[in-house]
């Protein structure tokens, strides 16, 4: 259920900030992960371009967790693709893979089942991450938000 609404909000106009965020993180993630940490992949651009589109969204009335998990769905793209990758090459030449069932074709199977489980594992994973950080952007832009301590008095 929340990944289908999840896909319908790809197509919201409501959500065209998260989706402009969720690319915009793209470089940042690509760079970070080739030039500063390449294994294992790290999701903090990413993290972090969630947090900033639920803290966007706060006066909305659409929930930071929504807004994080577009956000952490467009922008998770590459992060899924270079674990799909990774995962192929670490199970084709994996030893005990070559043990079990030697040099032949089902090692590749193996090897592509293992990535396409994983490219279809890590869209859920991603969904999860931007539901969290958005839910802490909103929950900072309610904590954080000097108007509405003014209209309330405090």
């Amino acid at each position: 259920m929340i990944a289908s609404r999840t896909l319908r909000d790809l197509r919201d106009h409501r959500f065209r900030t998260a989706v402009l965020l969720g690319v915009a993180s793209i470089p940042f993630t690509v760079g970070y992960n080739w030039l500063l940490s390449p294994d294992p992949v790290s999701v903090t651009p990413l993290a972090v371009a969630c947090v900033l589109s639920g803290y966007r969204y706060g006066p909305r009335s659409i929930r930071g967790t929504r807004v994080g998990a577009v956000t952490g769905i467009v922008g998770g793209v590459p992060i899924a693709v270079w674990n799909a990758g990774t995962g192929l090459v670490e199970w084709w030449g994996n030893p005990a893979l070559v043990d079990a069932v030697g040099n032949s074709w089902l090692m590749g199977v193996i090897s592509v089942a293992a990535a396409v489980v994983t490219l279809l594992i890590m869209p859920i994973v991603l969904l999860f991450v931007g539901m969290a950080c958005g839910f802490v952007g909103g929950w900072l832009h309610e904590r954080l938000d000097t108007t509405r301590q003014r209209r309330s008095g405090a």
